[in-house]
């Protein structure tokens, strides 16, 4: 593989990128399997034996520059601009999520379609992220909700063992974290994040594994008719069910970072 070639299927994963034909979990994956294949690292030895002149033109070599430049800005520097923190007394036994019983009621207009949302208690998660996992905008469900967030929280924390807790989709947005052989149930929740406005929308997807957050808002139940059919979206309000319907749907109003008190 030379230089073209790479410079190519760097342009190629971009562009499905931002065309939102892959979302941002598949381009990690595929652009960290792409810089660790044996092809990719033969051609890096290759062409750090060569000096500039060598190279033919050194505008390539500018562009490539400018692409990975994109690549650390994008992943490695935005995910942090802007984010705002709140100061945790134990920052590594967070107290498990705390609900209070709400009546309340917004709505959401996407594609055309009313979506009602019954906001059913008060919430507010604190916890270390385990996982995320982005959704391309293909259904109206993954407009409402375009990421999911697993959040540990507790004495999990500062178990010697958690650095091991491995995370893995089961389902249809369903997260199964275990140690070993160990399920963790009852430490943790998969968390539906729906955004109540753009400035929450962003700072979700700036959330990534192993952050500490906070999340508040309110545990919803939606409900639309697209004209094809009902359909209702639930939350679970307990914190010790498993299965389907164990994930919390989360109509989000604040997210802040953690951070020890000093």
């Amino acid at each position: 593989m030379n230089d073209d070639k790479n410079r190519e299927k760097t342009i190629e994963l971009l562009r499905r990128l931002e065309h939102n034909e892959i979302d941002q979990d598949t381009f990690n994956k595929e652009f960290d399997q792409f810089v660790r294949s044996e092809e990719f690292k033969n051609n890096h030895k290759r062409a750090s034996k060569f000096n500039i002149s060598s190279l033919g033109n050194p505008w390539s070599i500018g562009f490539l520059v400018v692409i990975i430049l994109f690549i650390v800005f994008k992943f490695y520097i935005y995910p942090y601009i802007g984010r705002e923190y709140v100061v945790a007394k134990d920052y590594n036994n967070l107290d498990q999520p705390v609900q209070e019983v709400y009546g309340g009621q917004e709505h959401i207009k996407i594609d055309g379609v009313d979506v009602e949302v019954n906001l059913a208690y008060k919430y507010k998660i604190k916890g270390k992220v385990l996982a995320t996992h982005h959704y391309l905008p293909t259904t109206l469900s993954n407009k409402l909700s375009p990421v999911d967030v697993g959040i540990a929280w507790g004495y999990i924390l500062k178990e010697p063992n958690f650095k091991k807790i491995k995370c893995h989709e089961t389902g249809t947005r369903r997260l199964l974290c275990m140690i070993g052989s160990e399920d963790i149930e009852g430490l943790y929740s998969n968390n539906h994040l729906v955004p109540s406005n753009d400035k929450v929308r962003k700072q979700m997807k700036k959330i990534k594994k192993d952050d500490y957050v906070q999340i508040e808002g309110y545990l919803v139940n939606m409900y639309w008719n697209n004209g094809n059919g009902e359909y209702f979206w639930e939350s679970s309000i307990s914190r010790e069910d498993t299965g389907d319907g164990a994930c919390e749907l989360i109509y989000v109003t604040d997210v802040k970072w953690l951070k020890p008190e000093k």
